[in-house]
């Protein structure tokens, strides 16, 4: 996979060369080309992440700020949120503190629950039924990202085989993507967990260690 992402990181570049000279060029093309070649390059880092994860590697561990990868993602996805009217509100506490983790697998377990609740939100008849809130809250054991989205909801027998590999609701889901993000999170002394939201549809919360913890296995 490393190879097309690879080449489709060459296109990308040589497309915004290419576009540089052009005299009545849309002037959002240049940043979409920059933000796809960029969005390869995550792909890239990801895909790297996740073999050094099941070969044993520890990532190297950084101070982050947790409220900066939840703005960082929802930015991301901001095309996909408006185009299906979705209401994101996301409230990051005063008293948060940076924790020290592995950026990239944070990163990835974002991605994947916002991915998962939009699909969810996509079964909800706008307008404003779209409801999607982030809570970033520090507790007694560390700091708390909370997902709530008024979708569905899932089933108490689904939910509890939520984290099985190859257990989906979606028709074309691999049922790979909680597993991992779960793996990742307990690997570093955190955790993922799954409930209903007070919004009606899941919750999923992710927790991470005010302190890093030795690596474990899986």
């Amino acid at each position: 996979m490393n190879q097309p992402i690879t080449a489709l990181v060459s296109y990308l570049r040589a497309a915004e060369i290419l576009a540089e000279p052009l005299e009545r060029q849309d002037p959002r093309l240049s940043t979409t080309l920059t933000k796809a070649a960029g969005e390869a390059i995550r792909a890239a880092d990801v895909l790297k992440r996740l073999r050094d994860f099941y070969r044993g590697g520890a990532a190297p561990p950084e101070r982050v700020a947790l409220g900066d990868v939840v703005a960082s993602t929802v930015q991301a996805f901001q095309p996909r949120i408006r185009q299906a009217r979705v209401t994101v509100h996301v409230r990051v506490d005063e008293d948060v503190p940076p924790v020290i983790t592995d950026r990239i697998g944070m990163e990835m377990v974002l991605h994947n629950l916002l991915a998962n609740a939009l699909d969810a939100l996509d079964e909800v008849d706008p307008p404003g039924g779209r409801q999607l809130e982030i809570h970033v809250r520090r507790d007694r054991d560390g700091v708390v990202i909370d997902l709530e989205d008024s979708g569905p909801g899932c089933s108490e027998e689904i939910r509890a085989r939520l984290f099985e590999p190859f257990v989906t609701t979606k028709p074309d889901g691999m049922g790979l993507g909680l597993p991992i993000s779960r793996s990742l999170l307990r690997s570093q002394g955190g955790d993922l967990r799954a409930a209903s939201s007070r919004l009606g549809g899941a919750c999923f919360s992710v927790r991470v260690p005010d302190h890093p913890a030795p690596r474990t296995a899986l």
